[in-house]
């Protein structure tokens, strides 16, 4: 599976090195320097090693290494709901807590909070996202200003953390960097200690903390900036101008910052409507209970469900579940003539 990836058919900030081209899906970015094709290659082992008790996995776990969850249709890719994450807004808490699905042996299974709402989010894609990791808060802002919205009702907004910083990972936008997703994911999913997160809630085992020295962290995380991102596999420039003309550009758009080509989203949260609405805020970020940080929809052609809960069996019905600030552009689409559709939809499976 080979994609390629170039600033040409896009406008790029004057400067901007694109990755090479023909780079294939879950292998390195052609730019990375030795010192960082080292450091991802040693990630890219721990990235599919197969923790076991003794090394820190558990107690309380979803699943026993990376891969499980990021494997499709390479390593790095996403998962299922299988692998969802679990997560949990337990009345009173500022945060939304870890809900892990398994246990080691001895102890029983996790239960979920008494009267907690629970969120399942599929494991998302990982390609590409060293260059989102790159852009500055200042880009994400401008990304995010109100003030450039087309006034077709699009609001959307940076997600502000109550630690002063601004997500931009995780399908609600609630890391600010690459480090911080990959130990939050290494201490929520497998329940591995580090000493960039807390510890893990109930870890009590007899393992040393930390579980994952920082080496380790620096180099999962050199493995997952080092990804390159999906890009086109075709053309469809009649279906890209109705994508634009729809609306749907206001949000998934094309170049990010004027420096990441080809991503399709702005990394701005946006609220989608009751029928995306979880009912459950996580009061320690910005994000209220129907917003969701924009889908970047390069390599959305390797997905065969869409939304964060897979819902939606087809890109029509995951269009048709778009509402709040994405209405007017899921109204132009329903109400379109058939061919238009058609274009619009054979433009997004060439992403």
């Amino acid at each position: 599976m080979v994609v390629a990836f170039a600033c040409a058919a896009f406008a790029c900030e004057p400067g901007t090195k694109a990755p090479a081209a023909a780079v294939e899906l879950g292998q390195p970015r052609g730019d990375l320097t030795a010192a960082e094709r080292a450091a991802f290659e040693r990630g890219r082992v721990l990235f599919s090693q197969k923790f076991e008790p003794a090394q820190g996995l558990g107690p309380f776990y979803n699943d026993v290494s990376c891969t499980s969850c990021h494997d499709t249709p390479t390593v790095g890719g996403s998962g299922d709901m299988a692998h969802a994450a679990r997560l949990g807004a337990v009345p009173g808490a500022v945060h939304l807590v870890a809900l892990p699905r398994h246990a080691i042996e001895g102890r029983p299974s996790p239960a979920v909070p008494t009267g907690a709402t629970v969120i399942a989010v599929r494991p998302p894609p990982l390609y590409g996202l060293g260059l989102i990791d790159r852009l500055t808060e200042a880009d994400l802002r401008a990304a995010c200003d109100p003030d450039d919205a087309d006034h077709d009702g699009v609001r959307g907004h940076v997600d502000l953390r109550d630690d002063g910083r601004l997500g931009r990972f995780g399908q609600r936008a609630l890391n600010a960097s690459l480090t911080m997703m990959v130990a939050l994911a290494a201490a929520e999913e497998m329940g591995l200690t580090n000493d960039f997160q807390n510890k893990h809630p109930g870890d009590d085992d007899a393992v040393p903390d930390p579980e994952l020295g920082p080496e380790a962290i620096r180099d999962l995380t050199a493995f997952v900036r080092g990804l390159a991102p999906p890009a086109r596999g075709g053309a469809e420039p009649r279906g890209e101008h109705i994508f634009s003309a729809f609306g749907c550009a206001a949000c998934h758009t094309p170049v990010l910052a004027r420096k990441v080509p080809g991503v399709y989203s702005d990394f701005c949260v946006h609220g989608m409507g009751p029928a995306l609405d979880t009912g459950a805020a996580d009061h320690g970020y910005s994000v209220a209970s129907d917003e969701w940080r924009t889908t970047p929809l390069w390599g959305l052609r390797h997905r065969h469900a869409y939304l964060h809960d897979e819902r939606a069996s087809s890109l029509e019905q995951a269009i048709s579940l778009h509402g709040g600030e994405a209405q007017g552009a899921r109204d132009r689409f329903n109400g379109a003539a058939p061919e238009d559709r058609a274009a619009l939809l054979a433009f997004l499976g060439t992403l």
